[in-house]
């Protein structure tokens, strides 16, 4: 199965169990053909009470600060938390999911919405009410249920992450490319990697291993871990309405500021315009 079948996949469970479902790429590691995301549109919660309210500025900001900042407190305090239900500022509660790799927050998957037995709707006006009063109630054995078909879910999407980021290795590059390339893509995310944690791993002196990286890779060390970790960051602006220091942070960029500037100084433009030039061809693609 590829990414495509697996938007297909997603479809056919949202049809059978009559929710939608949101995927938060964490670490920008959604990379179709043409490195774009196979799954566009997946990180905005679709359901029609969720986009209402949405378009305002206010509403964008709770709404991003609800399902980005707090799950994000919420699971980093925690590291041992694979699932949970959250309500939001609307009176939504969504049953969440968390698929962790080497002690990493990888994807996050939400299935919604309802509303919760006996809670009315925290917005006064008429056109809220009747969306909320039309929301199915979660009840626990529900509850359960979608905390199992979202873990499988997710467990899923990262094997075809695991086995595409394997077939991006052509079998023909040494071992020992692969190992510094592996190294990169497994350790992007942490601010602390570096040539020197790279060379203990080796077993080889810093001097060494910086001419090992330049002779197998054809590029230094410091360069090599720029370009991944401006590709997730280039996923991570396109796929989610992360701010950019909590991008940062994921990616593994000492600050905002940092990023902003190493990203102007890649790309040739700065990540906020790349963000508002992205969405604006995703809005003008045809609708299938």
């Amino acid at each position: 199965m590829d990414t495509f079948h697996f938007e297909q996949l997603l479809c056919d469970y949202e049809k059978a169990f009559d929710i939608f479902i949101t995927v938060h790429d964490e670490l920008g590691q959604l990379r179709g053909l043409a490195e774009q995301n196979p799954l566009i549109g997946r990180h905005l919660h679709k359901h029609p009470y969720c986009k209402h309210l949405r378009n305002k500025r206010e509403g964008e900001l709770l709404c991003t600060q609800n399902c980005v900042s707090r799950i994000n407190s919420i699971f980093n305090s925690n590291e041992q938390l694979r699932t949970y239900t959250l309500c939001c500022w609307k009176g939504i509660c969504e049953v969440i999911t968390t698929i962790r790799y080497d002690g990493v927050r990888m994807l996050t998957l939400f299935a919604g919405t309802f509303r919760q037995a006996d809670n009315e709707c925290p917005l006064s006006d008429e056109k809220s009410q009747r969306f909320y009063d039309s929301l199915p109630i979660l009840t626990e054995d529900r509850e359960k249920q979608l905390h199992r078909v979202l873990y499988t879910l997710g467990l899923s999407l990262m094997a075809l992450l695991r086995n595409s980021e394997s077939a991006k290795v052509p079998s023909y590059l040494s071992s020992r490319q692969g190992y510094i390339k592996n190294f990169i893509r497994h350790n992007a995310h942490n601010s602390g990697c570096s040539l020197h944690k790279l060379a203990h791993e080796l077993c080889l002196s810093v001097s060494r291993s910086g001419h090992m990286v330049k002779e197998e890779c054809g590029e230094n060390f410091h360069d090599l871990l720029m370009r991944e970790r401006i590709e997730r960051a280039k996923q991570l602006l396109l796929t989610t309405d992360l701010q950019l220091e909590q991008i940062a942070e994921r990616t593994g960029f000492q600050s905002g500021s940092y990023f902003s500037r190493i990203f102007h100084q890649k790309e040739g433009i700065s990540p906020g315009r790349y963000r508002r030039r992205a969405w604006n061809k995703i809005s003008n693609l045809p609708k299938v």
